[in-house]
């Protein structure tokens, strides 16, 4: 048994966006994470992955929080990504990843929309 977190946009004044999600409880046959972090087995927990990005924010270690969200860019849903990292950081970081060609054209495109997410 896990939460399940549905993403929303809401507008702000001004023309910004800002993601929400909304969370409920439900039974899921699959886990998600086990398509981003297969070869980690500790990593397949959303709090093990949590306090991983917490604690990589806290000491500023890009080194583990771009290799944790180019995980998630590559692998991930759109939606498990947003429960880590906002749109400010994933556009910030981009350059910084080595992605797929794929990958890059589809989070730019991504970022291109919602340009005015917070």
């Amino acid at each position: 048994y896990c939460k399940k977190t549905s993403i929303g946009l809401i507008a702000n004044p001004g023309g910004t966006y800002r993601i929400l999600s909304f969370n409920a409880g439900i039974r899921l046959k699959q886990n998600f994470l086990k398509a981003v972090f297969w070869d980690y087995p500790n990593f397949q927990n959303a709090e093990t992955i949590r306090l991983a990005v917490q604690k990589a924010r806290r000491n500023n270690d890009t080194l583990t929080l771009n290799w944790i969200l180019g995980r998630f860019l590559e692998r991930g849903r759109v939606r498990d990504v947003a429960l880590f990292f906002n749109l400010r950081e994933i556009n910030d970081s981009l350059e910084a990843l080595r992605l797929s060609k794929y990958a890059n054209r589809k989070w730019r495109r991504l970022l291109e929309v919602y340009e005015n997410v917070d």
